[in-house]
């Protein structure tokens, strides 16, 4: 054959099926990544939609709990155990739960609630259960439609609701935002000083239970978002209520206000649970249950023994971090003050920066705190790079 081999005609064609086969070969990889993690996702869903269904919550029994000389351990860790000699509500009843951080108290409600194995004693769970997480939580949906959630509107209760978990001034403020919006709206499409067009999109015209919360709608506090999840749980109207620290988000006035309308107010003929570190209440709850190191060390009415043994495990630091919503690490110690040499010495030994630096100054400050061997890898990298380039196009241009 005579001339070239490799014609120009057959270059440019083979370099376009190459860059046709690039794409599909970078992806290739990911693609068996992700397809390897489906056939395992799609596995583990398998075997979980195939598991039988427990029942672990006796809806038609007697509503209350009853424990006897219970030992209860998590299916994941089973060097924590729960011990309970003794444990009972009863419709009608108000029991507190109280111990420091870790001792146990969110162990007490997940026994409860069955999801926990049970090693020795008597347990008897018995109602509907209404529960109040610890951690709030909201879907994107309306006010209204997070405190009902799927329940049939009953005006009058639902008005009792939102008086009982102070969520009166929310709405009546969420109402004059939505107000002055919709007027700030109306005055920038029809005046003419502004650029808005009436076409545009009004803003959101729901007011006060009608707006939207969660992810894609407005923002709520942690003290609304507990007040909500409370509401939630009181309109539910369970046989069984557990409320999980549900007043540690809000101020003093607010929760007096929850526990006297609505745990004493609309729980008052259900079987309440309530874990608190406010120790104001305790007095007023019919019996009181202290939990250390997973063990329920005394249960019953609120005396001069219950306060010792309370003062003995949860400090006074303990009582006020979470008076102030700020729950301190068991055994905390304090941290040591330093010393003037050692101030010194760390201000000498710390870089010192300028408000403003010159161009050669800022590249130079980057080599440093990038290193130089960082540096001369994604130099060597880059200009392999440019070179492989340059040598694709030398091919097509000479070689060719």
């Amino acid at each position: 054959m005579e001339g070239p081999y490799v014609t120009t005609v057959t270059s440019f064609v083979l370099l376009s099926l190459f860059n046709i086969l690039r794409f599909p070969l970078v992806v290739l990889p990911k693609a068996l990544r992700c397809a390897s993690e489906s056939i395992a996702s799609a596995r583990k869903i398998e075997t979980f939609m195939a598991r039988r269904v427990v029942n672990k919550q006796n809806t038609t029994g007697t509503p209350g709990v009853h424990f006897k000389n219970a030992v209860f351990s998590h299916h994941s860790n089973d060097a924590f155990k729960l011990r309970i000699p003794e444990f009972s509500v009863k419709p009608g009843e108000l029991v507190a739960v109280v111990g420091r951080v870790g001792a146990g108290k969110t162990s007490l409600f997940e026994a409860i609630l069955g999801n926990m194995i049970q090693n020795e004693g008597e347990a008897q769970v018995g109602g509907q259960v209404a529960y109040v997480p610890q951690n709030p939580w909201c879907q994107n949906l309306t006010i209204k439609e997070s405190i009902l959630f799927g329940k049939p509107l009953e005006e009058r209760r639902y008005k009792n609701v939102i008086h009982a978990c102070a969520l009166e001034l929310d709405l009546e403020i969420l109402q004059v935002r939505v107000v002055v919006v919709v007027v700030v709206f109306v005055e920038c499409c029809f005046l003419p000083r502004h650029p808005l067009t009436p076409c545009d999109p009004p803003p959101q015209q729901q007011a006060g239970d009608q707006s939207m919360v969660g992810l894609r709608g407005i923002n709520l506090s942690g003290g609304q978002r507990q007040r909500l999840n409370l509401a939630r749980c009181a309109y539910f109207d369970g046989d069984l209520v557990l409320l999980d620290n549900a007043l540690s988000a809000v101020d003093h006035h607010t929760a007096q206000h929850i526990f006297e309308h609505c745990v004493k107010g609309i729980f008052a003929d259900k079987a309440t649970i309530l874990i608190t570190h406010q120790v104001e209440f305790l007095p007023k709850c019919d019996r009181v249950a202290i939990m250390n190191d997973g063990d329920c060390l005394y249960f019953g009415k609120w005396n001069q023994e219950a306060a010792q043994i309370l003062s003995r495990y949860l400090p006074a630091s303990h009582m006020l971090a979470a008076a102030g919503n700020a729950e301190q690490p068991r055994d905390a110690k304090p941290k040591k003050q330093a010393t003037s040499k050692e101030v010194k010495s760390a201000v000498n030994k710390a870089p010192v920066m300028k408000d403003r630096l010159t161009l050669t100054h800022a590249i130079w400050e980057f080599l440093n705190e990038a290193r130089w061997t960082i540096f001369a890898c994604s130099l060597f990298i880059f200009l392999s790079c440019q070179t492989s380039r340059q040598i694709g196009d030398y091919f097509i241009r000479y070689v060719v």
